[in-house]
């Protein structure tokens, strides 16, 4: 290792400094920069650092009363393999990150942005990903958003062709809530012959450290496999108070279901539960319409259950309804099943 350095002393204490290394595990290593003190306000520029072929430039002034910061700095690794023995497996590709560092109103701000091609590892690959993480007041009361864009990812056998992410997160040092939309085409698992052709998500939760509560939604069409198809599906779920006592409704809906040679047309089940780790109690509806199977069909089945206290003393009842069913030897215009218990 060896030091080099130039320094004036005076009111304004500027120089320059530089440190290499020769003979490490991971080859030369290198960062050198030029400095000014001034006051309370530090420059360094002409930042470089190198090491496994990653070379980093750019430079910054902080404020050292309020150590606010302004200024940039750029990374670029041109090939991820030099990392194969620090990671313990093979690695592949490149990848460039920009760090951007700003102060306005007295406020810090940074942004970074990734950028990747070819990138293999670990069992897993993916042809492009991009990424921004934009973070407001990272000193005072932080809030952040965010975005993410794979193309060709591939793992374990399975194939993406595209995933976009975006969200954002508020008051993370207090009351965090954060949003987020997902949107994934093209999902392949040709060993268990599956398919899907797009899914969403969105996700909105509040008060993450404290009582969470928040709704998913989660939509997806073209489903396959195993000889079975699903044409759309959706799944929404509302919680609240999700730590101490968690309460929620879930609503699963699919349409155009087939599967060896029987087919439903819309089946939607409902569920509301309360005081899930306590005192559980719910309640459930389903339905379905145009089911048609060996021969015979179903124009609608429905029913609905409920129960209280289902770790206790439970008590729960449920009923069953089938109306209009037809075919060569069966004929039911409309039928019904009720059942009560307790414990």
């Amino acid at each position: 290792v060896a030091l080099t350095h130039d320094v004036t002393l005076g009111e304004v204490v500027q120089g320059n400094a530089a440190v290499t290394a020769t003979g490490t595990p991971y080859g030369p290593a290198e960062v050198a920069t030029d400095f000014r003190l001034e006051g309370q306000a530090l420059t360094l520029s002409d930042l470089r650092a190198e090491l496994l072929d990653t070379i980093a430039t750019g430079g910054v002034r902080v404020n050292l009363d309020t150590m606010l910061a302004e200024g940039s700095l750029e990374v670029a690794a041109s090939d991820l393999s030099a990392f194969s023995d620090l990671a313990g497996e093979p690695l592949l590709g490149s990848m460039t990150a920009d760090v951007t560092l700003t102060r306005p109103e007295a406020r810090q701000d940074a942004t970074l942005q990734l950028e990747g091609t070819g990138i293999s590892g670990f069992g897993a690959s993916v042809a492009e990903v991009a990424g921004t993480v934009s973070v407001q007041d990272a000193l005072g009361t932080p809030s952040a958003a965010y975005g993410l864009t794979l193309e060709g990812a591939a793992a374990q056998g399975a194939t993406v062709d595209q995933v976009e992410v975006t969200g954002t997160a508020a008051d993370l040092t207090g009351t965090p809530s954060a949003q987020a939309r997902a949107v994934i085409e093209g999902i392949s698992a040709p060993e268990y012959e599956a398919q899907v052709e797009r899914v969403e998500l969105e996700l909105d939760a509040e008060d993450l450290l404290g009582a969470p509560r928040g709704t998913v939604e989660v939509s997806a069409s073209g489903l396959g496999g195993q000889g079975a198809t699903v044409e759309t599906l959706t799944l929404t779920f509302d919680g609240e108070n999700l730590i101490e006592a968690p309460a929620g409704t879930a609503t699963l809906t699919v349409r155009g279901v087939a599967a060896q040679g029987a087919t439903v047309e819309q089946a939607t089940v409902e569920v509301e539960g309360a005081d899930l780790i306590a005192a559980p109690s719910g309640t459930a509806e389903f339905s379905a319409q145009g089911i048609e199977a060996a021969g015979i069909r179903v124009a609608a089945l429905s029913g609905e259950a409920q129960g209280t206290d289902l770790l206790g003393a439970a008590e729960g009842s449920a009923t069953v309804r089938v109306e209009d069913v037809s075919g060569d030897a069966v004929s039911v215009d409309r039928a019904t099943l009720a059942v009560e218990g307790t414990n």
